[in-house]
């Protein structure tokens, strides 16, 4: 942010500017308003449950649903082991290999920030891919967005409780509803 000085030198447009992206920030993930549900991506469909079977959904999905579970829980071995089992799903299912690459490059991250920079791309395939083949999915799916997120801020979830891969166990419920545009 550029700071604003006033004729007598003093930084209270600085601060305001401060004041104000900071209350957008705390607005974006307030959890009053409607953050942790998603409406359905197929328009009619019902409401997930709180649960959804992973096992029964095709093995690209299972491996991007762990994947972005580890994140959410702040586990980068487990998020590790996630990347390579959809590297290999994707590459088995002969899908876009830019997400097997990724896949494969997460487990190189020295940390979880790193890893959720690599995810954030990850998803971005994985949803320009759900686009183009409606039934990848195997089943209903729910597009979130963080606004706080670095790098690309969209992801998909299995069911309508939202859970921030990008954010973690610190912000685990910050976000809002998204389309499956990627």
């Amino acid at each position: 942010m550029t700071r604003h000085a006033t004729k007598n030198g003093s930084g209270f447009m600085w601060l305001a500017g401060l004041a104000c992206v900071g209350t957008l920030g705390l607005a974006a993930c307030d959890k009053k308003a409607d953050a942790g549900k998603a409406e359905p991506s197929a328009a009619g469909e019902p409401a997930a449950a709180a649960s959804v079977d992973v096992t029964k959904r095709p093995p690209v999905v299972q491996g991007y649903e762990k994947l972005r579970d580890a994140l959410a829980h702040d586990d980068l071995a487990a998020a590790k082991a996630a990347g390579a089992e959809l590297a290999t799903a994707v590459t088995t299912a002969k899908l876009d290999e830019r997400i097997a690459t990724m896949g494969t490059g997460l487990g190189k991250a020295p940390d979880l920030a790193s890893a959720r920079l690599i995810f954030g791309e990850i998803s971005r395939a994985y949803l320009t891919a759900m686009k183009d083949k409606p039934d990848l999915a195997g089943g209903q799916v729910f597009v979130f967005r963080c606004p706080m997120a670095e790098g690309y801020q969209k992801w998909v979830q299995l069911d309508e409780t939202m859970k921030n891969p990008y954010m973690g166990k610190k912000m685990l419920d910050c976000g809002s509803k998204s389309d499956l545009i990627p």
